[in-house]
């Protein structure tokens, strides 16, 4: 463990006084006032620096008092503001990958004895709306605090756009896969499939729309593959393994009518041809 670098990291999220270093961009939350065109607030938006952690809290705040409130202003002004909270927890993110603190201990404050320094740590965390994550792996990473981000931001947005920024969270905060294997229950990874499916079809800003896309590849993915450790497929390369099976029929049952339900049908349909090269073809397809 090196001292000096979480000393380094924690003054950053922080803010710890170490002299005039006060970045040309200060992100100091605007006061009450008339609503914003979307240019002028996206335009506002960019001046955040976002090499800040607080510029999290500052664009939330920006929403809440100036973004338009006309539903296609509001959505794509949130578009702009989950961009920006992502470059923010990305560059949080690296930072975090060049400090060797242990930041593990601190992911279950109820049973570890923090230090004060570690309490005002979390405390100043959530303040900037972010908290820690593990990795299934040993580490931990940042996340944006969506307890409350999202009530702010939907207060505002069109159901079309809370159901997407609902499932992104879902997807964040409990991750699909963990250590290379499912950590989800099969049949939430089916609800949320189908929820991605759904997005597909609907009114989102163009950078939402095009995350859908990614979200239900993705999802049809897991369904169809698996993971390392999760396999859809047991070890001869033939059979089903039972809790996909068990999926399926669960898709199947509730939402019959859906393109993911038409796929399984086919993609059960060359698993009970016992064709090994139909098999890997057709989950290629899908990768």
């Amino acid at each position: 463990m090196k001292p000096f670098l979480f000393s380094f990291f924690f003054c950053a999220l922080l803010g710890c006084a170490t002299g005039d270093t006060t970045p040309k961009h200060a992100n100091t939350a605007p006061a009450k006032t008339d609503t914003l065109t979307l240019a002028a607030f996206t335009d506002t938006l960019q001046k955040l620096n976002k090499a800040l952690p607080t510029a999290i809290d500052s664009a939330v705040h920006l929403y809440d008092m100036r973004a338009p409130n006309d539903s296609t202003g509001a959505d794509s002004a949130a578009a702009a503001v989950v961009s920006l909270i992502q470059d923010v927890v990305k560059t949080q993110n690296d930072r975090l990958q060049t400090d060797s603190a242990d930041y593990f201990a601190m992911l279950d404050p109820a049973r570890t004895n923090l230090t004060e320094k570690q309490k005002a740590f979390l405390s100043d965390l959530h303040k900037k709306k972010l908290k820690m994550a593990g990795d299934g792996e040993g580490g931990v990473y940042f996340l944006p605090l969506y307890e409350t981000i999202l009530p702010v931001i939907k207060a505002k947005t069109t159901r079309p756009v809370d159901n997407y920024l609902d499932l992104v969270a879902k997807e964040d905060s409990t991750p699909t896969f963990l250590d290379a294997g499912l950590a989800i229950e099969m049949p939430e990874l089916v609800d949320r499939l189908v929820l991605s499916e759904q997005l597909l079809s609907a009114p989102l800003p163009r950078s939402f729309a095009a995350d859908a896309v990614r979200l239900n590849r993705f999802y049809t993915n897991a369904l169809i593959n698996g993971a390392d450790n999760s396999p859809a497929i047991d070890d001869n390369g033939t059979r089903l393994n039972d809790e996909f099976k068990k999926a399926y029929d669960y898709l199947l049952a509730k939402y019959p009518a859906t393109k993911a339900a038409a796929k399984i049908n086919v993609w059960l349909a060359v698993v009970a041809s016992g064709d090994k090269r139909k098999m890997d073809d057709f989950r290629k397809t899908v990768q």
